[in-house]
């Protein structure tokens, strides 16, 4: 009875329906074959009943004409239906290019699928893929805001990290397996332009937002370019150079990801503070390769590719470009192929970066100077430097999207303002340039644990670092430069995720406050209408707001009563060196009430 009920309900949900075999080629092939092989079983009375055919016929009507939805469940009793399989390296997906749900065009996407003999596609070489069209290139640059100059032959842009395997990619396999390990199966945007262009050994600048994947997007092309592991090189056979020590350390992580399951092949990266012999990849800060240098102890003539993360103040910074340019000299192979990698990218810094390479290849992602458009921007007004100190105050006590990096001008400020706001059960704490390489590694490391909630920090932090879910940024003081901006903002919102940028200014940052207005409303975030109507200075006084910081008063209370006092002080000695006593001087000195914004730094 109750299965006369079922196929009642089953007939009256299904009125009409029907399967179109010619639609779905592929899909009734399964079935047809499962059928076929399927033991051959006689109809039964309720079988007839309904005029169900049985699994005999099945096999042979299934393709050519449309079977009515109540033939299903005969058919489906009948037919084995093959399992889902699990991709989770690049083989599996070419063995099952079918059921990877994130692949729709197979011949494209996939790279390959089983053979008449049965063997999965990694065990016999991959044909060669075809190239995405010029049209198909062009509408893939557009559709991902990407501006690429460089000539003619320029690669076209990939779609997928299964692509990479075949010729004329042949990327190892193991690469790729690694980044599908951790669900990275599509490019960024700046992954699928950048990452041809240096497996066909072209010179590459790439400008692209902070968290687009450009560790990844010269990390994978410098491991296929290099091939194997070679522990016998007199010298190291490719180099990446950092602004910072921490940025160094985040990309020899990356590194080691993607150098790992290598099948007995040993990847040999030198890592801070080890040895430079037999060692394929070094990853270092400019003034630890020109001492290396200087000693001997580095060997720069074998280097292959030469990788320059944070470019443009690798190349802008005072004391960089001297370092930079001991590096390259060092790097005498004729063949190496060299990148420079940023979130920002001034017309100066490309044609100092153009003088060391041929033939460069331009990406440029969104603009030169676009912060993520992931990560909501405010610019709030504060009056004065108590008054950030009380609107930070207020979104901690109100509630603050967590954890946070707060960004100040001066390493003193660092501390000034963590004894500020500091709070009973707010983990909290500093980081700049002072601090000891072992201090500022386990700042890092407790921050990246979450046992650190809010990390007030100089510029130190501003680039290339990759902290995971940093929900708020705040500059407390206003960056110097549009470039700082926008690294510093994009320390929150990476990897599509969402984050929020605080910026506090007072009366002080008024020049500095139209070129950032303008940045954040063309990424998305509202701006009060006065703020863009303001005068952007001109290009002299741009120059000299970049290289001048604002002398700003002290936040911390004690300090600021300190000054205070000495004024006081001060006066009451004037006073009565003029009259002859000292009975009109303040005889208790200043209260916390007699502070004003005047007291600057002295």
């Amino acid at each position: 009875m109750a299965d006369a009920n079922s196929t009642a309900m089953f007939r009256a949900l299904s009125t009409g329906a029907s399967f179109d075999g010619s639609r779905f080629r592929a899909a009734v092939k399964v079935f047809s074959n499962a059928a076929a092989t399927a033991p051959k079983t006689a109809p039964s009375p309720n079988d007839k009943e309904r005029g169900t055919p049985s699994s005999e016929s099945v096999g042979t009507t299934a393709a050519k004409q449309h079977l009515s939805a109540a033939t299903l469940p005969s058919l489906l009793s009948a037919t084995a239906v093959p399992p889902v399989a699990t991709v989770s390296t690049i083989d599996d997906f070419l063995a099952h290019p079918r059921d990877n749900l994130a692949d729709k065009k197979k011949k494209t996407h996939s790279g390959g699928e089983d053979g008449a003999d049965g063997q999965p596609a990694n065990e016999r070489q991959h044909n060669p893929i075809q190239l995405v069209n010029p049209k198909r290139a062009a509408n893939l640059r557009k559709r991902f805001e990407l501006q690429v100059s460089g000539g003619m032959d320029v690669p076209p842009p990939f779609e997928h990290f299964s692509q990479l395997v075949r010729p004329p990619y042949s990327v190892p396999s193991y690469l790729v397996d690694n980044l599908f390990e951790r669900e990275h199966r599509k490019p960024t945007p700046v992954q699928m332009q950048v990452i041809p262009c240096l497996l066909k050994r072209r010179d590459v600048i790439a400008c692209a937002p902070t968290g687009s994947g450009k560790t990844i997007a010269f990390l994978l092309p410098m491991l296929a370019i290099l091939g194997q592991p070679n522990p016998t090189s007199a010298g190291v056979r490719a180099i990446v150079t950092t602004p910072t020590k921490e940025l160094a350390v985040q990309i020899e992580k990356e590194a080691l990801f993607l150098t790992k399951n290598t099948a007995g092949h040993h990847w040999k990266l030198v890592a801070h503070g080890q040895s430079l012999k037999g060692k394929d990849i070094f990853v270092t800060t400019p003034a630890r390769a020109t001492a290396l240098l200087a000693t001997g102890d580095l060997k720069l003539d074998h280097v292959e590719i030469a990788v320059f993360d944070e470019g443009d103040q690798l190349y802008e910074a005072e004391g960089f470009v001297k370092h930079m340019d001991t590096i390259l000299a060092a790097c005498t192979n004729p063949n190496k192929t060299v990148a420079v990698f940023s979130a920002t990218l001034s017309p100066q810094a490309e044609k100092l970066v153009r003088s060391v390479m041929h033939d460069a290849v331009r990406v440029i992602v969104r603009g030169r100077r676009n912060a993520s458009t992931h990560v909501t921007q405010r610019l709030i007004y504060v009056g004065n430097e108590m008054g950030k100190v009380i609107a930070v105050r207020n979104l901690l006590k109100e509630g603050l999207q967590l954890p946070a990096l707060i960004f100040v001008q001066t390493i003193e400020r660092t501390k000034e303002l963590a004894d500020e706001i500091r709070v009973a059960g707010l983990p909290l704490a500093i980081m700049n340039s002072k601090m000891t390489a072992e201090e500022r590694d386990e700042t890092v490391r407790r921050f990246r644990l979450g046992r650190i909630w809010v990390l007030v920090c100089t510029e130190v932090l501003a680039r290339g670092i990759d902290f995971k879910n940093v929900g708020t940024v705040i500059n407390f003081d206003i960056p110097l430069t549009l470039e700082a901006y926008v690294h510093r903002v994009g320390r929150t919102g990476r990897a599509d995720e969402t984050g929020v940028a605080l910026t506090f200014f007072t009366d002080d940052d008024k020049p500095r406050l139209p070129a950032i207005a303008r940045l954040v409303a063309e990424s998305g975030s509202p701006v009060d209408p006065w703020m863009l109507e303001l005068k952007a200075p001109d290009k002299k006084r741009r120059r000299q707001l970049s290289r001048t910081a604002p002398t700003r008063a002290v936040v911390s209370t004690e300090k600021r009563v300190m000054i205070r006092k000495q004024r006081f002080e001060r006066d009451a000695r004037r006073a009565a060196g003029g009259k002859g006593g000292a009975k009109d001087a303040a005889p208790h000195g200043p209260t916390a009430a007699d502070l004003d914004d005047d007291d600057r730094d002295e």
